[in-house]
């Protein structure tokens, strides 16, 4: 499962800087801090859910690895929306 989700955040990773390739950098900005306020508040709710469960078995093992994920994704995103709304290029790969 973690190598689906992570091939799923390169994928969009590499979207996206194709977009700020083709010279779209603040709508990708504008797109990203949308995507990101929707996510966080989905997040909140869902951990405010799962902090209610009762359940202790797959289910809530699931939910947090979820979390968990996502949390990681947003985090990530949030970097980069950073490095991108200073003006810089956050789609260099060191080398």
């Amino acid at each position: 499962m973690f190598g689906h989700r992570w091939r799923l955040s390169k994928t969009a990773r590499d979207e996206r800087a194709l977009r700020f390739v083709d010279g779209n950098a603040k709508e990708l900005l504008v797109e990203m801090v949308t995507d990101l306020a929707g996510r966080i508040h989905k997040w909140i709710a869902v951990a405010s859910k799962v902090a209610e469960m009762e359940e202790d078995g797959r289910k809530r093992a699931m939910a947090d690895c979820w979390l968990c994920w996502q949390a990681c994704n947003i985090l990530a995103d949030t970097g980069e929306a950073t490095v991108l709304s200073s003006g810089k290029n956050p789609y260099i790969v060191p080398t």
